[in-house]
């Protein structure tokens, strides 16, 4: 008997939006320029994510609590949205929007590790080390140093009023 339909998780990255306003890109011919980075996530195809991928791009430090307040639906509603959609439960797929928030701070900027901790909505500078060492495997500092360019300044644009 075959399926009815096919079906793919959703992931973070999938949804992910940067905090970047333009990137230094090259085309074909080998001609550089600064493009904008688009601001709108990705369409999931399910309503319900895409408003919360909209409210995660515009804070990153939302929790699952305050996503059903202004969905009007239920904590426990919303964690039934993420298992069935993502099959991730809201806070694991909340901290691995915040991770990829973090490792584009750590390429793009050289913003301090306090302030990239607040900015991706971690409580403390030590939360948020250990998380990110748990998840990448190395620490913020060392993550940037392997992988930020020299000249990040060159390729890279963002508001540093966030």
């Amino acid at each position: 008997m075959g399926t009815f339909f096919t079906y793919k998780r959703i992931t973070p990255e999938s949804v992910y939006v940067s905090f970047l306003t333009k990137r230094r890109t090259r085309n074909a011919e080998g001609w550089e320029r600064m493009e904008t980075v688009s601001k709108k996530p990705v369409p999931t195809g399910s309503f319900i994510l895409d408003e919360i991928a909209r409210m995660l791009a515009a804070n990153v430090g939302i929790d699952a609590g305050r996503i059903a307040r202004r969905l009007g639906a239920s904590e426990q509603d919303v964690q039934g949205f993420f298992r069935i959609l993502t099959g991730m439960n809201a806070t694991d797929f909340i901290g691995a929007y915040r991770i990829l928030r973090a490792k584009e701070w750590l390429t793009c900027t050289d913003l301090s590790i306090g302030e990239i901790h607040k900015r991706c909505g971690f409580s403390s500078h030590s939360s948020f080390t250990r998380r990110f060492d748990q998840v990448v495997g190395c620490s913020p500092l060392r993550y940037r140093a392997q992988n930020r360019p020299a000249n990040y300044r060159d390729l890279y644009c963002y508001d540093s009023g966030k």
